[in-house]
């Protein structure tokens, strides 16, 4: 399947056709900006626009590097050798993302809590979201190696929905398996790279329901059904936790990740989350 690279802010903006071109205008420029596009169509509307940043360019740039306290961790490519993964590596990564498997959400898969991502004593939930312009979309939930994940396919969903729909099944497994992560004890960390999302249930979402639904211009809230049965997850977990002791409270944080970079490899902790929502990002895209 083709691609589009485009380089928004590099040595030379343009569209390229492999990653080797655009690495060779982004790598080592300050503050770059480039996307990754499935059709030429998505790729030129992209360069001609005038997008920026926060609405879903990628660029090489610091956010936090905090993993505990912050909300946002940044991956970016300092230690790639060369501005790329190594063959060995690569290799390695896709024999792992070959026996990944995954299906639909479903009530009667168990989903192996016991398993689920574990990093510096934090369980970590990775999500994505996908749509091509004209073509599919899907939302991938990255649970562990050992687990059976969730990848569903659509026809017509928006980015906004699928990302969405992937932080609602997070919720409802952290419900589900609320017991067993009790008895753990260990932050949930659902991971995201929508700003939009994530702002959405933390940020806005008090704001619209005291607003009757209505955003701050009088505009009915977009994907109000997904939001609305994320709240409800959110407020059950509150009452989950009325009932117990403040040690095995769940404690469920969102973190959002600037995603579609090369990952930092001499860093462990930033190169697993760097995997994690790859493989989110390949079973939302429906490539692995």
């Amino acid at each position: 399947m083709e691609s589009y690279y485009v380089v928004k802010k590099g040595r030379k903006p343009g569209i390229y056709k492999t990653w080797l071109e655009c690495k060779a205008e982004v790598n080592g420029f300050k503050g770059p900006i480039f996307k990754k596009f499935a059709s030429f169509d998505e790729a030129n509307e992209f360069y001609k626009s005038e997008i920026p940043f926060s609405a879903g360019a990628r660029k090489f740039a610091s956010t936090s590097s905090s993993s505990k306290d912050g909300d946002s961790i940044d991956i970016r490519n300092g230690g790639v050798l060369g501005g790329t993964l190594p063959t060995q590596e690569m290799d390695r990564i896709r024999s792992i993302c070959a026996n990944i498997k995954s299906a639909p959400f479903s009530p009667d898969l168990n989903y192996n809590v016991s398993a689920w991502n574990c990093l510096n004593d934090e369980i970590y939930i990775f999500t994505d979201g996908s749509s091509k312009k004209g073509g599919d979309s899907g939302l991938g939930i990255y649970l562990g190696v050992q687990c059976i994940n969730i990848k569903e396919i659509y026809i017509g969903k928006t980015n906004n929905q699928c990302e969405l729909g992937a932080l609602d099944y997070a919720f409802k497994l952290i419900i589900r398996y609320y017991r067993e992560l009790s008895e753990m004890g260990k932050v949930v960390k659902i991971v995201s790279d929508s700003e939009y999302s994530i702002k959405a249930v933390s940020v806005w979402l008090t704001a619209w329901k005291k607003n009757g639904w209505k955003t701050s211009s009088g505009e009915p809230v977009k994907n109000r059904e997904i939001i609305e049965s994320i709240d409800s997850s959110m407020n059950r977990i509150k009452v989950i936790n009325t009932g117990l002791d403040d040690a095995r409270k769940i404690r469920v944080k969102l973190i959002h990740v600037n995603s579609h970079q090369l990952p930092d490899i001499t860093d462990k902790f930033k190169y697993s989350i760097w995997f994690g929502n790859h493989v989110a990002d390949g079973l939302a895209q429906n490539s692995i």
